[in-house]
Protein backbone atom coordinates (compact mmCIF):
# COMPACT_ATOMS: atom_id res chain seq x y z
CA UNK A 1 0.00 0.00 0.00
CA UNK A 2 1.36 3.41 -0.72
CA UNK A 3 0.72 5.70 1.44
CA UNK A 4 2.54 9.14 0.02
CA UNK A 5 -0.72 10.51 -1.36
CA UNK A 6 -2.33 10.22 1.79
CA UNK A 7 0.22 11.88 3.94
CA UNK A 8 0.67 14.60 1.09
CA UNK A 9 -2.89 15.18 1.38
CA UNK A 10 -3.08 15.40 5.35
CA UNK A 11 -0.49 17.92 5.02
CA UNK A 12 -2.21 19.82 2.32
CA UNK A 13 -5.61 19.79 4.68
CA UNK A 14 -3.38 21.03 7.44
CA UNK A 15 -2.63 23.92 5.60
CA UNK A 16 -5.88 24.53 4.31
CA UNK A 17 -7.14 23.91 8.17
CA UNK A 18 -4.50 26.61 9.35
CA UNK A 19 -5.70 28.93 7.00
CA UNK A 20 -8.80 29.07 7.46
CA UNK A 21 -8.89 29.19 11.32
CA UNK A 22 -6.24 32.19 10.61
CA UNK A 23 -8.92 33.75 8.44
CA UNK A 24 -11.68 32.89 11.06
CA UNK A 25 -13.46 30.41 9.43
CA UNK A 26 -15.29 28.56 11.18
CA UNK A 27 -18.54 26.56 11.55
CA UNK A 28 -18.25 23.18 9.70
CA UNK A 29 -20.30 22.34 6.89
CA UNK A 30 -22.72 18.53 6.84
CA UNK A 31 -19.31 16.75 4.80
CA UNK A 32 -16.85 18.21 7.47
CA UNK A 33 -18.92 17.55 10.54
CA UNK A 34 -19.53 13.83 8.85
CA UNK A 35 -15.21 13.28 8.74
CA UNK A 36 -15.01 15.04 12.25
CA UNK A 37 -17.28 12.40 13.20
CA UNK A 38 -14.94 10.05 12.10
CA UNK A 39 -12.02 11.07 13.95
CA UNK A 40 -13.81 11.47 17.42
CA UNK A 41 -15.16 7.93 17.17
CA UNK A 42 -11.88 7.18 16.56
CA UNK A 43 -10.47 8.98 19.51
CA UNK A 44 -8.17 12.18 20.45
CA UNK A 45 -4.61 9.74 21.68
CA UNK A 46 -5.14 8.44 17.59
CA UNK A 47 -5.83 11.87 16.57
CA UNK A 48 -2.79 13.19 18.25
CA UNK A 49 -0.57 10.13 17.12
CA UNK A 50 -1.30 10.71 13.61
CA UNK A 51 -0.18 14.63 13.94
CA UNK A 52 3.07 13.37 15.68
CA UNK A 53 3.47 10.86 13.00
CA UNK A 54 3.05 13.78 10.54
CA UNK A 55 5.22 15.69 12.18
CA UNK A 56 7.95 13.29 12.59
CA UNK A 57 7.82 12.52 8.45
CA UNK A 58 8.25 16.79 8.32
CA UNK A 59 10.61 17.04 10.95
CA UNK A 60 12.77 14.42 9.38
CA UNK A 61 13.05 15.64 5.97
CA UNK A 62 13.88 19.59 7.16
CA UNK A 63 16.45 17.98 10.00
CA UNK A 64 17.71 14.89 8.05
CA UNK A 65 18.05 17.42 4.80
CA UNK A 66 19.54 19.98 6.57
CA UNK A 67 22.28 17.60 7.67
CA UNK A 68 23.20 16.02 4.36
CA UNK A 69 23.43 19.61 2.68
CA UNK A 70 26.06 20.70 5.83
CA UNK A 71 27.94 17.85 5.13
CA UNK A 72 27.95 17.61 1.05
CA UNK A 73 28.79 21.32 1.20
CA UNK A 74 30.52 22.16 4.31
CA UNK A 75 32.32 19.21 3.98
CA UNK A 76 32.04 18.05 7.76
CA UNK A 77 29.37 17.73 9.90
CA UNK A 78 29.10 19.98 12.66
CA UNK A 79 26.93 18.21 14.64
CA UNK A 80 27.12 14.23 15.23
CA UNK A 81 24.22 12.68 13.45
CA UNK A 82 22.85 11.45 16.93
CA UNK A 83 21.91 14.78 17.90
CA UNK A 84 20.24 15.31 14.85
CA UNK A 85 18.21 12.45 15.58
CA UNK A 86 17.62 13.36 18.94
CA UNK A 87 16.42 17.02 17.76
CA UNK A 88 14.55 15.48 14.99
CA UNK A 89 12.42 13.08 17.98
CA UNK A 90 12.23 15.82 19.99
CA UNK A 91 11.13 18.71 17.76
CA UNK A 92 8.30 15.78 16.00
CA UNK A 93 6.82 14.79 19.37
CA UNK A 94 6.64 18.39 20.60
CA UNK A 95 5.58 20.29 17.35
CA UNK A 96 3.06 17.62 16.66
CA UNK A 97 1.44 17.21 20.21
CA UNK A 98 1.12 20.79 20.55
CA UNK A 99 -0.19 21.57 17.27
CA UNK A 100 -2.34 18.53 17.03
CA UNK A 101 -4.07 19.47 20.45
CA UNK A 102 -4.76 23.04 19.20
CA UNK A 103 -6.29 21.69 16.28
CA UNK A 104 -7.92 18.83 18.16
CA UNK A 105 -9.45 21.86 20.52
CA UNK A 106 -10.08 24.32 17.44
CA UNK A 107 -11.92 21.75 15.19
CA UNK A 108 -14.18 20.49 18.59
CA UNK A 109 -15.32 24.51 18.79
CA UNK A 110 -16.31 24.49 15.21
CA UNK A 111 -18.32 21.23 15.30
CA UNK A 112 -19.85 22.64 18.38
CA UNK A 113 -20.81 25.58 16.76
CA UNK A 114 -22.00 24.25 13.96
CA UNK A 115 -24.42 22.45 16.00
CA UNK A 116 -25.50 25.51 17.88
CA UNK A 117 -26.17 26.46 14.44
CA UNK A 118 -28.23 23.93 13.51
CA UNK A 119 -30.32 23.56 15.96
CA UNK A 120 -31.12 27.16 15.68
CA UNK A 121 -32.88 26.34 12.45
Amino acid sequence: MHRTPRLCSGFILDVIGAASVICGVSAMNATQRAAWEKVQARGRDRFLLRKIGRAAWIGGLLFGGLHVVFVLFGKRSIVPPWDVVAEWATMSLFFGAVFGNSEWQEKEEDFRESDAKNEKH
